[in-house]
């Protein structure tokens, strides 16, 4: 499916910032932290790195949740 996006002054598209793809440099990360297996969500090294930086960070202990961004919406 196809999308075109009107980009005349006039014209208003509040769209996702998922659209424009990520930079080389994200996608590489993505794809190194993509190679082998690790536990589910909670119980990755990504998750615990996260909550020990936030729990530096709010100076408590804190719990994270990654959830990915929902489907672009249309109609």
């Amino acid at each position: 499916m196809s999308t075109t996006i009107a980009t005349t002054p006039s014209s208003r598209a509040f769209i996702s910032d998922n659209m424009a793809g990520a930079s080389p440099r994200i996608a590489r990360a993505v794809a190194d932290a993509a190679e082998g297996q690790v536990p589910p969500y909670g119980n990755d090294p990504f998750t615990d790195s996260a909550r020990r930086r936030l729990g530096e960070i709010f100076e408590r202990a804190v719990d994270v949740f990654p959830s990915p961004p929902g489907p672009p919406r249309t109609g």
